[in-house]
C-alpha cells in the first residue's frame, strides 16, 4: 500500500516528467539522481535538480541557485497544482456543478450539472493563446480545469479563454495554501462542486440541454422569516 503523502509547504516534492506529466520525488530512482532525472519545474519550467535524501536530508526537487521559483509561495503553489494534475490523471469522472443565476425571487439555471465521464486528460498544453492546467475529454467535447492556489483566472487570462470559447471551471483550493494535507484530502476537495466556478459556458452547451433561461420561483430571506 501507498503511503500517504502529504503536500508540503517548504520542500517541492513534485515535478513534470519528459512527458510532461507530474511526478513525486519519491518516483524518481536514485541512479536518477540530480539533473538526470530530466525534470523541470510545472511553474517556470526550468530544470530541476532531483535530491533523493542524501545525507539524512528530504528527499526533494531543487532549482538551480538564485532562481525566482523558490519562493515558499511558488513551490506550495507547484506541490498543489502538480498533485491536483495527478489526481485527475487517476480520475475516471467529474461532478460538475450547475450554472444558475439569481435575480431577485427568481432563480434561472442555464446548466444542469452532474457527472461527466473522462476518457483522456492533457496537462499544460497551449490551447489558442493561453494554457490551461488541465484539459479533459470525452469524445469530441472539452472542458478545461483551472486550479486556484495563490492566483484565480485575471482578467487577461478570462478574455482569452472566453474567445476560445471553450467549457472553463476554476476550483478554488486557496485556503489549503498554508496547510497540511494528504493526496487522499486533496481528491475529497477536487470532488466538491461548491468550490468550482464557471469562467466561461459556451452558449451551444446551454442549448443542447434545452434548460436555457428556465426559470424557478425561490424564496427570499425576507418571506422565509415572515
Amino acid at each position: 500500500m501507498e503511503a500517504k503523502r502529504h503536500i508540503a509547504n517548504e520542500i517541492q516534492e513534485y515535478a513534470l516528467n519528459e512527458k510532461g506529466e507530474p511526478i513525486h520525488i519519491k518516483q524518481i530512482d536514485k541512479s536518477h539522481n540530480g539533473l538526470a532525472c530530466n525534470c523541470t519545474c510545472p511553474i517556470c519550467g526550468e530544470s530541476l535538480i532531483a535530491k533523493k535524501g542524501n545525507g539524512g536530508k528530504v528527499p526533494h526537487f531543487a532549482h538551480k541557485q538564485d532562481s525566482p521559483c523558490t519562493h515558499p509561495e511558488y513551490i506550495k503553489q507547484t506541490n498543489i497544482h502538480a498533485m491536483a494534475e495527478q489526481i485527475f490523471l487517476e480520475e475516471k469522472e467529474i461532478e460538475l456543478p450547475s450554472l444558475s443565476s439569481q435575480a431577485g425571487n427568481y432563480i434561472a439555471y442555464f446548466f444542469r450539472g452532474g457527472k461527466w465521464q473522462i476518457e483522456e486528460v492533457e496537462l499544460e498544453k497551449k490551447i489558442s493563446d493561453f494554457i490551461p492546467d488541465i484539459i479533459l475529454k470525452k469524445g469530441n467535447a472539452t472542458l478545461l480545469i483551472e486550479i486556484y492556489v495563490t492566483h484565480a483566472v485575471d482578467e487577461n487570462k478570462k478574455n482569452k479563454i472566453i474567445e476560445a470559447n471553450l467549457p472553463v471551471i476554476e476550483i478554488d483550493l486557496s485556503e489549503f495554501v498554508h496547510d497540511d494535507m494528504t493526496k487522499e484530502d486533496l481528491r475529497l476537495h477536487l470532488r466538491e462542486t461548491a468550490r468550482m466556478n464557471w469562467i466561461h459556458m459556451p452558449i451551444a452547451v446551454i442549448k443542447e440541454q434545452n434548460f436555457n433561461n428556465t426559470k424557478k420561483t425561490i424564496q427570499s430571506l425576507s418571506q422565509i422569516r415572515k
